[in-house]
């Protein structure tokens, strides 16, 4: 079927030429009789004066009343935009498809919806309206900006057939001729009846024309077919055959109801009031377009006047209360253009139009800027409809059942006086100026209007669904304990604060919240990890529409604030979010958040993660967030929480690259670390964290210098904030919530923890030697107490020892271990520390025999974590020959057999401690299976280690010799801290390295500091011996750790560690051992006697400071000097050991002076160099001797003590002591 409109003549106007144009619409609409009404009476009696609303986007719901006729209803997606995010959508295009005024609608056989309707109430700032106070205009700017000034409370469906021709080159064509063209391109839908004068004619007809085609509702497939041939009549009746009216139809119409009729049909006193004080509002903006107008019509290359405004449009200009409701059809695009010609007569403002193809019908909305000299695109959608010969309508309707026609066309009831008198050529202009609505305090001056903040107000936009605003404007919101939440909705700027004193604030202008869809990209092998980034359809704006006090039974004050809003520009969605704020009973000195973001309603690409953006400045500076081992400052990096292992060189060249050419990603890089806590302290002593329960992978983004943002893998998140008076008492804070570690006990003050492998044999004879080394030694830890057996090296013939993990006593090198650890501690005086990790491995291979074969026992059981893919236990790999499974803790059955392993084969012989490995490698596989967890193992991945240490505790706390345990781990979670009494940095490389040797163990011991782990130490000398390719001087490829380094990270242990535990390394055979000769032998006991003098004080500070406060042994310079700039920006070079003394270990290799910050802004404050007495003020670097056994330490502020003066004899005693390497 074909409509054509006529060709128009339009007579000479001075203004603008005369010209002939033509151009035609073809239209095919079938309305069905389905209908939706989005809007109900609701009215609430509460004296809160909420009006029910919704969404931003908005499913049609299941409980709304359907209009339908026997027909079956699939509910399509209708999504309903705000006028910011419909802005940046409307662009002038040949087609918006089905869409109108950010209404737009996915509707096909393909997409169905059922929902419920979820009713929301929304609190705008809608103060009595007074146009003399500029607050007040801006708020209510925003308002109509947020809200717009209609809703649509009904929607209509059906399908349409269109053809638009434009032709612009017809001018000399007679309008017969060029009718019969249109025709004869039409063959076979529609019938020739004027027959084409000459082929040439229409040669030239269909050179000169465009053609554009939609095609709505029906099967996809036939759709398809018709759009590519449209004039094809055996495609267009199989596209009639598919239409099914409420199944595959298209929404046709739309009412629209304004916000303040709306209102003023509530009984409730306070929506009335509101009603009305919108209309105030809307006509003082309404009277900014008073202005004289200029239209231009382009069309080709010809020019027109369009007299064509619609009334209802007109009452939008005029601020008129009659607009009522209206139904609207949406479709083709409109152009307009406002600007003002000359900043110094605001009141003249132009406006261009460009009319499309088809014809004008009614302008349906207008928006505007009010800054000078700012033009902006705006469409509005127009459709005219012309009469067609009814016998096309007839064929149409007898393929559809249960339906009706509609035809469109312009009523002329809509026409004012005014309006008709444009009709007439030469009138045009001056019947506009009838129309102008004069306000005399309308225009703002020009400085006024140069001031205004760039705002639009979309006026007329069919916005939100959802309403607003009733009651006194506000802009704080209490929490109890003085702290306030305010929104200020001028600066768009959310802050927290307390007494003055702001806990929190957003970054002006800026969202602090955002989320997206995607998954990161992870891979995963012999437990290390690496992910890529994807972040897709991230949203781009924000709105808040409501903030407001809730229950919530854990406050202080019983109550939360909640705001809720808006993340707009999702890709082609808005996503609603609630975020609320309270200060937490058990924790009165901060302030608990709590996040959550709807995932939208694409169910294949559903939102997924979440972004939390809070304010920053640019000269402070982060802490902690776990193990971060290359860092001072975390400022201008992004720091992933994942625990994995850390890798071999981490960045370390060249051995991070040599390793990762043996095994994927084994090298790790800058960001692997083992532990997963999700935290940081500033050195503006503000304290952020996530919770505990919070261990979904995140990343903390400190690249901009204004702002930090939290990424998070999913839509909910909680945490606190607050604000400390210092970094110190900001640990205190920390730790009130994690926890403190448990007390170490008092033996491991005594003297070194001797690592040794070999057997019973070789164990004893090295603790006698050590012992008349003059060596204290206050324990042995046997991690081979199980066995070993070799894993082939990357290069050579070289064999790496890792040990059996079957957890009973291996019977070829402790034949009889538990009297021999009751031998050792009665005959010397020695306590013995064993290892467990999670694993157990199949031991049938194993060559001495076992007792017991646990990975067999497990596999029956059930008790290991699972794979679903291969219907068994998920197989774990540590290198070469090393295939074990994992143990399932969330399987109680899991936790009840392996304590009863733990108490029959590991504790039953009176050990004192235990290395507790690993923990970091549960796999994040789809197909990975846990026994009970909630959410998949993605998400409980960053739980396990402290799940590791809360199940080793709970059955050490049952021992006989709790008391005297030493439980020490490498990975750890938030909160792990307070189920283990030392952390151990892991396995570092035997080497200088900054990223993965000596260096970067001192930097994890700070920041584990600044995390909660107050007491930590390093296998001293390093474990992993590094290869590289042989050669022939080297035939092994090993590099092995030389005595040097093995000295000097004794140093390191004496002056900065909770406990002095020594390693043989993972290649004992090519490394420097304390027991190597008496030179390794001599300069290991002198490092373990300074250790022992430095006890006493060591355990004062651990009694006083660590168990009561959290603070840290090992502490950074930055947490006492956070106004030093150079003090922020050390990792390893010096820390403090305790408050009273600093310390700068010699950490490269044949260095006997260094060069020491001693930190400080305080010019009184002094340093007293322990081994010269020369004492240095602060704020300067000083070059001070460091022979071997002589590391850099000074007495601060001249501090003495009962305690400090034992470690202060040791000094005095072996000043004159020489060690040579």
């Amino acid at each position: 079927m074909t409509d054509t409109s006529t060709t128009k003549k339009v007579t000479s106007d001075p203004i603008l030429p005369a010209v002939d144009w033509v151009g035609h619409s073809v239209s095919l609409i079938a309305q069905s009789t389905e209908n939706h009404r989005l809007v109900q009476p609701d009215w609430t009696s509460e004296e809160s004066g909420q009006v029910p609303g919704s969404g931003t986007t908005y499913r049609i719901p299941a409980n709304v009343k359907a209009e339908l006729t026997g027909v079956k209803t699939y509910y399509h997606d209708l999504q309903i935009e705000t006028g910011t995010s419909l802005a940046s959508k409307l662009s002038v295009s040949a087609s918006m498809g089905v869409s109108y005024m950010g209404v737009s609608v996915n509707a096909s056989a393909e997409y169905e919806y059922e929902t419920t309707f979820q009713t929301d109430s929304y609190y705008g700032r809608l103060p009595a309206w007074d146009e003399k106070d500029p607050a007040v205009r801006q708020d209510w700017r925003k308002f109509f900006d947020v809200y717009g000034t209609h809703i649509i409370i009904e929607t209509f469906y059906g399908n349409s057939y269109k053809m638009r021709v434009t032709s612009t080159e017809t001018s000399s064509m007679q309008r017969e001729r060029w009718k019969a063209c249109i025709e004869a391109e039409f063959l076979g839908i529609v019938k020739s009846t004027v027959e084409v004068a000459t082929e040439e004619e229409k040669k030239a007809y269909k050179k000169s024309r465009e053609r554009s085609v939609s095609v709505e509702g029906g099967a996809p497939q036939q759709s398809a077919q018709l759009v590519e041939d449209p004039a094809n009549q055996a495609k267009y009746e199989a596209w009639t055959d598919t239409l099914i009216p409420g199944v595959n139809d298209n929404i046709t119409n739309i009412k629209v109801k304004s916000l303040y009729n709306l209102l003023e049909e509530s009984d409730h006193d306070s929506h009335r009031a509101a009603a009305t004080r919108i209309k105030d509002a809307l006509k003082y903006f309404l009277s900014l377009l008073y202005v004289e107008w200029e239209f231009k019509c382009g069309y080709g290359s010809s020019e027109t006047p369009i007299p064509a405004f619609d009334k209802a449009a007109v009452s939008f200009m005029l601020g008129s209360d009659d607009i009522g409701t209206r139904i609207i059809r949406p479709n083709s695009e409109y152009q307009m253009k406002f600007w003002y010609d000359n900043p110094d007569k605001p009141r003249t403002m132009h406006m261009e139009q460009t009319q499309s193809p088809g014809g004008l019908g009614s302008i349906h909305a207008l928006f505007f800027v009010e800054t000078p000299r700012r033009p902006i695109k705006i469409m509005v959608h127009v459709e005219r409809f012309y009469k067609e010969p009814a016998g096309y309508w007839a064929r149409l309707k007898s393929k559809m059942t249960n339906t009706k026609i509609t035809l469109y066309s312009q009523d002329a009831a809509f026409w004012t006086p005014e309006l008709q008198s444009i009709k007439q050529p030469g009138n045009w202009r001056s019947g506009l100026s009838t129309m102008q609505h004069r306000h005399t305090r309308c225009c703002p001056s020009v400085g006024q209007l140069a001031a205004m903040p760039p705002y639009s107000s979309y006026l007329g936009a069919f916005s939100v669904f959802a309403l607003a605003a009733l009651g006194e404007s506000r802009s704080s919101w209490t929490l109890g304990h003085g702290i306030e939440v305010n929104w200020q909705s001028s600066s768009q700027q959310l802050s927290i604060v307390q007494a003055n004193k702001t806990l929190l604030a957003t970054v002006p202008g800026q969202n602090f919240l955002s989320a997206s869809t995607g998954k990161d990209q992870w891979v995963g092998a012999n437990g290390n990890f690496n992910y890529t980034s994807v972040d897709l359809n991230r949203c781009q704006g924000q709105n808040v529409t409501r903030v407001t006090h809730s229950s919530r039974e854990n406050s202080v004050s019983g109550e939360d604030v909640s705001i809720q809003g808006y993340l707009q520009d999702c890709g082609d969605q808005s996503i609603g979010y609630t975020m609320s704020f309270w200060v937490p009973k058990t924790l009165p000195d901060r302030v608990a958040f709590d996040v959550n973001v709807e995932p939208g309603h694409k169910r294949n690409a559903p939102m997924n993660k979440l972004y939390v953006t809070f304010g920053s400045h640019a000269s402070e500076d982060f802490y902690g967030l776990g193990a971060q081992a290359s860092f001072a400052s975390m400022k201008n990096q992004t720091i992933p929480i994942f625990s994995r292992e850390q890798g071999v060189g981490r960045g370390d060249q060249p051995i991070t690259a040599l390793e990762d050419s043996q095994s994927w990603f084994s090298g790790g890089n800058e960001f692997t670390t083992y532990t997963a806590i999700p935290q940081y302290i500033s050195s503006a002593a503000r304290v952020f964290y996530l919770r505990e329960e919070d261990t979904a992978f995140s990343e903390f983004d400190f690249t901009k210098p204004n702002a930090v943002t939290v990424r998070y893998d999913a839509l909910t998140v909680g945490g606190h904030f607050m604000q400390a008076d210092n970094m110190l008492n900001a640990i205190t804070m920390l730790t009130d919530y994690v926890g403190k570690m448990p007390t170490l006990p008092e033996w491991v003050d005594n003297g070194a923890i001797l690592g040794i492998q070999g057997g019973q044999e070789k164990v004893e004879r090295i603790v006698k030697e050590g012992l008349k080394q003059d060596c204290p030694v206050a324990a042995v830890w046997l991690q081979d107490w199980s066995g070993t057996h070799s894993q082939e090296a990357p290069y050579g013939n070289m064999q790496i020892s890792r040990l059996w993990w079957n957890w009973e006593s291996d019977s070829k090198l402790y034949p009889t271990w538990t009297e021999f650890v009751q031998d050792l501690r009665e005959e010397y005086g020695v306590k013995t520390l064993a290892y467990i990790n999670p694993f157990v491995a199949n031991v049938s291979s194993k060559a001495d025999g076992y007792r017991r074969n646990l990975f067999l026992e497990a596999t029956k059981g059930g008790y290991m974590v699972q794979n679903s893919t291969t219907n068994g236990t998920a197989i774990i790999s540590s290198g070469k020959g090393i295939q074990a499974g994992i143990l399932d803790l969330t399987n109680q059955k899991t936790r009840t057999w392996f304590a009863d392993v733990l108490r029959k084969q590991v504790w039953n012989a009176n050990i004192s401690g235990v290395m507790w490995d690993f923990g970091e490698y549960t796999p994040i596989t789809p197909d990975t299976k846990l026994a009970n967890i909630s959410s998949d193992a993605y998400f409980y991945h960053n739980q396990y280690p402290r799940d590791w240490a809360i199940f080793q505790r709970s059955v050490a706390k049952e021992m006989p010799l709790f008391d005297e345990m030493v439980t020490f781990h490498r990975s750890a979670s938030l909160g792990s801290n307070r189920h283990l009494n030392l952390f151990w940095v892991g396995d570092q490389t035997t080497v200088w390295g900054v990223n993965d040797g000596i260096k970067s163990a001192v930097t994890i011991m700070g920041q584990m500091g600044i995390s909660g782990y107050a007491q930590s130490h390093s296998d001293l000398g390093g474990y992993t011996t590094a290869f590289h390719p042989p050669t022939v001087a080297n035939s092994s490829g090993a590099i092995g750790r030389s005595a040097e380094i093995l000295g000097r990270w004794g140093e390191l242990a004496a002056v900065s560690s909770a406990v002095f535990r020594s390693h043989e390394g993972n290649v004992p055979e090519v490394n420097a051992q304390f027991y190597t000769n008496s030179s390794t032998y001599s300069y290991y006991a002198y490092n373990a006697r300074m250790f022992k003098s430095l006890g006493p004080y060591r355990r004062q500070v651990l009694n006083n400071e660590s168990k009561t406060r959290g603070w840290p042994l090992l502490r950074m310079p930055v947490l006492y000097h956070p106004d030093d700039s150079k003090a922020r920006q050390i990792s390893y070079q010096s820390f403090y050991l305790g408050a009273d003394l600093y310390v700068a270990p010699v950490l490269d290799p044949q260095t006997t002076k260094l060069n020491v910050y001693l930190p400080g802004t305080d010019r009184n404050r002094t340093y007293t160099h322990v081994w010269s007495g020369q004492t240095y003020h602060a704020g300067q670097t000083v070059r001070v001797d460091a022979p071997y056994g002589k590391p850099a330490v000074f007495v601060v502020n001249h501090a003495h003590s009962p305690e400090l003066n034992v470690f202060l004899d040791f000094v005095r005693k072996e000043n004159g002591t020489v060690i040579r390497v």
